[in-house]
């Protein structure tokens, strides 16, 4: 994984997931950008939940909350089943993501 940040600008966690993680940026789901500085990703038994910061739902009009709300979009999320210690070293290394434990 370390090969694949210094050669691709990202590393992929667990390859069938298909999350893509940018250091110090971003994290790629499904295709959807999330950005660290946008978001708070918190640590559940294992899963990450990624929930968008208040500032950003303040920044955006009534309208998109409203459709938000109602739309059945699920709450991203990152599997951490697979080698957690991997990942949580990865995501503290590369990301400045930890958690207490």
């Amino acid at each position: 994984m370390i090969k694949q940040v210094d050669q691709y600008g990202y590393f992929e966690y667990p390859e069938y997931d298909e999350s893509l993680f940018y250091p110090k940026d971003k994290v790629v789901i499904d295709g959807k950008d999330y950005k660290l500085s946008d978001y708070s990703f918190l640590k559940g038994p294992g899963y990450i939940r990624l929930e968008e910061k208040e500032k950003n739902r303040k920044r955006k009009g009534f309208l998109d909350n409203v459709t938000k709300f109602f739309s059945s979009d699920e709450t991203p999320q990152i599997n951490t089943k697979l080698d957690s210690d991997v990942i949580f070293a990865l995501l503290d290394h590369y990301m400045n993501l930890r958690w207490d434990n």
